[in-house]
């Protein structure tokens, strides 16, 4: 019997922690809660080679004058699609500061260092996975979800914007870069 080795590769990314609770009640099978310690709202993706310490230097200097903010989330959908429905996630209502505070943080890093693969950038929480094949009854699970989910929000405030290591699905705060 041939045994496959996985290697797990460990990437980088700016985000902000988001210990979104508030639609935890209304996951059923066959999703599962992402441990609450594993959710944020990815700002910059930057791929397998880490910041230089240039970098960092240059990230927290950015962020220096960030005050503490709020964000408000409203429902969860499909993503990447709710025909495709693999995550079940929550967006932000209003995202032109996080676009203006993303566009700032990738300004300050070199173009070199960034591998963000994100052609739109698209700010959201995931609150759920599936294994599961995506079928019919998968699609008719997650529109249920997302109808019950219409109507509540929640408001995270932020107070720091940190580097993640992600690796083998565990993130890990690498550096606190603002807060």
């Amino acid at each position: 019997m041939q045994r496959r080795v996985l290697l797990s590769i460990m990437t980088y990314f700016i985000g902000i922690p988001a210990p979104i609770r508030d639609f935890d009640n209304l996951i059923v099978n066959p999703y599962a809660p992402i441990p609450i310690e594993n959710r944020h709202l990815t700002l910059v993706y930057i791929g397998k080679n880490s910041l230089t310490p240039h970098d960092i230097l240059s990230v927290k200097r950015t962020l220096t004058h960030l005050k503490k903010f709020s964000l408000t989330f409203k429902g969860l959908f499909g993503y990447p699609s709710l025909s495709r429905p693999r995550y079940l996630a929550t967006r932000p209502v209003n995202s032109y500061f996080l676009k203006a505070l993303r566009n700032k943080i990738m300004s300050s890093i070199k173009e070199t260092t960034i591998n963000d693969r994100y052609e739109t950038f698209s700010p959201h929480v995931t609150i759920a996975y599936t294994r599961s094949k995506c079928d019919l009854n998968l699609i008719r699970v997650a529109e249920q979800i997302c109808k019950r989910a219409k109507n509540i929000s929640c408001i995270l405030t932020v107070n720091k914007i940190v580097l993640y290591t992600a690796e083998g699905g565990k993130f890990r705060v690498a550096e606190v870069l603002s807060g």
